[in-house]
């Protein structure tokens, strides 16, 4: 209110166990702005959560480092989408693993006294997980395949776009362990619903697939809240379902696998908690 940001007390150092990372990737005319209340009930769970800004023109909005504002980049009409999102995919790999590598370095350096540093400071940088929705989670996947040496424990793909993913990534089998969450949206796209079951049948490292009823494509996103419900059904933005619950089970189901993904919750502890939900 009154042109202020919000700005939480600080908290002296802990002394007890640290925290474990999730990096977020956003999808497709996204922006990190547009999952803010989703990474933030995500890390009410107990885990910082970093929103990546993607700088490869898929995002509604971006600035890089030089202040530069970059717009999102429409493909050309007729265009292949897989062919033409290859550089997206190529780019967001570059830049989770400038993240990764920025994470550590800042974590590990006690001198830096920057708010980011001193929140890093409290965190277990071994204990990452990588969390994707739409072309983030197709980004996320490309990663696993292209960076061998995988710094993450666990890795979340939500509503994973499979119309950009090439032959070689149907193909690839991981080593680390993810789970797969989709929309009713994207189980009732038979292509898509088929893309994403490759991708869990492929390896034994799949620990869950699992479905959001009555949701649409973005109902993790600040879409959501921007209008009436009725408006956003109307216009096909939201799903049939009452969108605060759906999207409350999707947070809870989400840190559950998470945490389970990174080893603090047995897999028996958090499958009987999601099948509360």
């Amino acid at each position: 209110f009154g042109g202020s940001l919000q700005e939480d007390p600080s908290c002296e150092v802990s002394t007890a166990s640290k925290w474990p990372v999730a990096v977020f990737s956003s999808g497709i005319w996204g922006s990190c702005e547009m999952y803010t209340q989703f990474v933030r009930d995500l890390a009410s769970y107990g885990m910082v959560v970093i929103a990546i800004e993607h700088e490869d023109g898929s995002g509604i909005y971006a600035v890089n480092s030089e202040g530069e504002t970059l717009p999102y980049v429409d493909p050309p009409k007729d265009a292949d989408v897989r062919s033409f999102r290859q550089p997206n995919l190529e780019k967001r790999t570059q830049e989770i693993s400038a993240v990764v590598k920025g994470i550590k370095s800042l974590a590990s350096d006690a001198s830096s006294t920057s708010l980011l540093a001193r929140v890093l400071h409290q965190c277990d940088c071994d204990q990452l997980a990588l969390i994707g929705h739409s072309l983030g989670a197709a980004g996320a996947w490309r990663y696993l395949r292209m960076v061998p040496s995988c710094p993450f424990r666990f890795v979340l793909l939500m509503d994973l776009w499979p119309a950009v993913l090439l032959e070689q990534d149907f193909s690839f089998s991981p080593t680390v362990d993810y789970a797969i969450v989709l929309s009713e949206e994207w189980m009732k796209n038979p292509r898509f619903l088929r893309g994403n079951g490759k991708l869990a049948a492929n390896s034994g490292k799949c620990l869950a697939a699992l479905q959001s009823p009555g949701t649409s494509h973005q109902w993790i996103s600040e879409t959501q809240m921007i209008m009436p419900s009725f408006v956003l059904r109307r216009m096909g933005l939201m799903g049939p379902g009452d969108w605060s619950r759906c999207y409350s089970a999707t947070v809870q189901a989400s840190a559950e696998l998470v945490m389970c993904g990174l080893g603090q919750r047995s897999k028996a502890t958090a499958m009987q908690a999601i099948e509360k939900l």
